[in-house]
């Protein structure tokens, strides 16, 4: 599943990069949000881009937010993630995702759970579209 979750980022981020451009000076930007940095998939995600090739720190650019259980801190927390001109964003919880697919912001949500129906929405199972 992991594999599929960073083989479906990567593809949206080079999607991003125009045929037979230049590799940009500017990494692409990864926004993850999440409700705690202590738990979570992020630190699997990240090895698994490190299996892939991508470091952190050299080609791409990861951008965590974290509500800290404070759900009303998504809104401004995808702003930012907005401004930061981020390729996709990452939500490992319910609450953030559907805080992102609130914001209809023009960027791909990828929704990462274990158990998505049994998170309460039957809409978790969606990627949604930018608008």
């Amino acid at each position: 599943m992991l594999a599929t979750l960073v083989a479906l980022i990567l593809t949206v981020l080079s999607a991003a990069l125009p045929v037979g451009a230049e590799q940009p000076a500017t990494r692409p930007t990864v926004g993850w949000l999440g409700p705690n940095p202590e738990t979570g998939p992020h630190r699997g995600f990240r090895s698994g881009l490190r299996e892939l090739g991508y470091s952190e720190r050299q080609n791409v650019a990861i951008e965590y937010r974290f509500s800290e259980g404070k759900v009303e801190r998504y809104a401004g927390q995808i702003e930012e993630l907005g401004r930061l001109n981020a390729k996709v964003i990452v939500t490992d919880s319910f609450p953030a995702t559907n805080a992102a697919k609130q914001a209809r912001l023009a960027i791909p949500v990828v929704f990462v759970s274990a158990d998505p129906v049994g998170s309460g929405s039957s809409t978790a199972l969606l990627i949604t579209e930018a608008t």
